[in-house]
């Protein structure tokens, strides 16, 4: 992974001797169609269409088909690395085999029984002195005043937050929790997801909407070196009585094409029919395999208990690394979404 981002570090900074001696220790030491791709863009940068041809060429017929890649076809009708090339007719041709391969999600088999007993997750109410402090401090209240329903207070904070990061890039030691995170980001700071979700979490709790940060994994998080996994967040629609997918990064809250609110699972269910309701880039929807999140979602973080659960389809198991890297596993397993999703129960 460090290899990796040095290397596109190295990209962005047009450092291009650095960026191919590092994309070529990539390819020597752990072989991966996407370091075909970083040698594709370094010689694009640098005018040298022939190499970047062949880079690019091994990159899609290797790799365009995997998950981890689906995103390949926008990057490349998109990226401005890509200018010195674009107008070269074997490029729309690439671009075309890109899109024919990509991947695309399929349904995921779940228990669909429900439970005698369906998982308790805690949440503070809005007069949380944490939550009371946030709200004011960044006038949510005032934010969401002329919405009519809890759909639109939630689609209203989830834009909010949307615009809230900088575009100074994200710095390590950011602080864990909302307040502390927009404080940043008032200084210019992005966020990844993590922190996108953190904070439309808190938001949507200090409006009295019960809501939660969802770690989501691919299938193959165990092995796959880099973009195994997302994080976004769910909010409990009280007048609705459901729970709806909220990705405060992408700015999506989902639902379906007759506007009901789709849940996490459902929304990824319905990213694998023909006609998705939404618009959702393939590498995240590819992470949506494994569903994690906290039991106890109550504010300040560190009144907060340790303990967590886990969704998965049926047949797979509970995965004890994330990114090759060894993870403690959920202290709760399932494979039914009933056990997520039963109304929300607030604690003082």
């Amino acid at each position: 992974m460090d290899l990796y981002a040095g290397t596109l570090n190295a990209i962005n900074a047009r450092n291009w001797e650095r960026a191919e001696h590092l994309a070529s220790e990539l390819l020597r030491i752990d072989p991966d169609p996407r370091d075909h791709m970083l040698l594709a863009m370094i010689h694009s940068g640098q005018g040298q269409a022939d190499p970047a041809f062949a880079e690019l060429a091994i990159a899609i017929e290797q790799g365009a088909a995997d998950p981890g890649s689906a995103d390949w076809p926008d990057m490349l009708a998109s990226d401005p690395i890509w200018d010195p090339i674009r107008r070269d007719a074997r490029f729309a041709a690439l671009i075309a085999k890109a899109t024919a391969l990509r991947w695309k999600p399929d349904p995921l088999r779940f228990d669909l029984s429900s439970p005698d007993q369906p998982a308790r997750f805690r949440f503070s109410p809005p007069n949380n002195l944490y939550l009371t402090r946030l709200r004011r401090l960044h006038k949510l209240d005032e934010l969401v005043q002329s919405t009519t329903s809890d759909l639109d207070r939630v689609k209203r904070i989830c834009h909010w937050v949307h615009a809230q990061a900088g575009d100074r890039g994200w710095r390590r030691g950011l602080p864990p929790d909302p307040v502390g995170l927009l404080e940043a980001a008032s200084k210019g700071t992005s966020f990844r997801c993590v922190e996108y979700a953190t904070v439309v979490a808190g938001c949507l709790n200090a409006i009295g909407i019960p809501a939660r940060a969802v770690g989501a994994m691919s299938s193959d998080v165990e092995t796959r070196r880099i973009n195994a996994g997302h994080v976004f967040a769910e909010a409990w629609l009280p007048d609705a009585k459901r729970w709806v997918f909220v990705d405060a990064e992408e700015d999506v809250v989902a639902t379906a094409v007759d506007g009901t609110p789709l849940n996490a699972v459902e929304f990824r269910q319905a990213l694998a029919s023909p006609k998705p309701p939404i618009d959702y880039r393939p590498a995240l929807s590819m992470c949506m395999f494994h569903f994690q999140m906290d039991l106890d979602q109550r504010y300040p973080l560190d009144a907060r208990q340790r303990g967590d659960i886990m969704l998965a389809p049926l047949g797979a198991s509970a995965p004890t690394k994330f990114q090759r890297e060894p993870s403690p596993p959920p202290r709760r397993f399932t494979h039914r979404p009933a056990d997520l999703y039963a109304a929300p129960i607030l604690e003082r």
